[in-house]
Parts: C-alpha cells; structure tokens; sequence
C-alpha cells in the first residue's frame, strides 16, 4: 500500500475529490453558509475510517480529512458516499454540539454518537439514490463507513 501511496500525489487526489465534493456542498446548501474544505491525511484509525471531519462550531468551518490508502483504493461510488456521509455530519453537526453541551461525554453523548452514524449513512444512502436512481451500486454494508462497528 505505501508504495502506491507514493505514486499517486495529493493534486490528483484533490483533481479526483473535487468536482464530487462541489456537487455535493452545493446540493445540499453547505457553499452559503459553512466554509467546507478538504484535505489528506496518511492514516485515519489505521485504515479502518475512508474519512472523517473536524468542525469548528461557532465560526462555522469544518474539514474533511481523507484517509490516502483508503482514498486511493476506493471507486467513485465509495468516494462520492464517503463525502456526503461526511457533509451529513457537518449539517447535523448543531445537534450533536446541543448533546455534548447539555450532558457532556458519557453514556448517552456515546449513544448519539452511535445513532449519528447510522443517520448519516441512511442519509447518505438516500440523497445518492435520488441523484443517480440507483441505491445498491452506491451502498455496501462492509465499507468502513456504512458498518456497524461505530468510532
């Protein structure tokens, strides 16, 4: 994987992200309000998360991080998924900060945690149904994102 890693550089991967991720905080509203970028990161859970975000609430920025050897190993399909689950989060992202604020990190922070996942994946299966008319081709249990085992 490291040598693959090598050979592919962060513009192409950038040129390989980007018209799927402007569709996409365009759609779903993100461009007005949120500034939403991207970058690339060699490692996210050892392999095991394709992406995740880091927001800043109240200033409304936040980032999607790809994972390289999970990004370059992925097809369109899992690409375009694995970026509308992330701007899923970023836009349910007031209620998650509305959970963590009034009971802080314990059992049900982790519950909600555990529910935003699996809203995020439905949401994100469903909003790509709608654009291409096909769920099956764009959904797959087994990706990192789209599993039951939660972060």
């Amino acid at each position: 994987m490291a040598a693959l890693m090598g050979k592919i550089r962060d513009t192409d991967r950038a040129k390989r992200v980007q018209h799927v991720f402007d569709f996409w905080t365009v759609a779903l509203g993100l461009e007005g309000s949120w500034h939403v970028s991207y970058g690339f990161v060699d490692s996210i859970n050892n392999h095991t998360s394709f992406a995740e975000v880091h927001q800043n609430m109240p200033y409304l920025k936040a980032t999607i991080m790809f994972d390289r050897v999970c990004l370059d190993g992925s097809t369109e399909q899992e690409l375009e998924a694995a970026i509308v689950h992330e701007l899923m989060h970023i836009m349910l992202s007031p209620l998650g900060q509305l959970i963590k604020d009034e009971f802080g990190s314990g059992a049900l922070a982790a519950d909600f945690d555990n529910a935003l996942e699996t809203c995020c994946d439905g949401l994100a299966e469903k909003l790509i149904y709608l654009r291409h008319g096909k769920a099956s081709a764009y959904y797959d249990p087994q990706l990192p994102f789209n599993s039951d085992e939660k972060k």
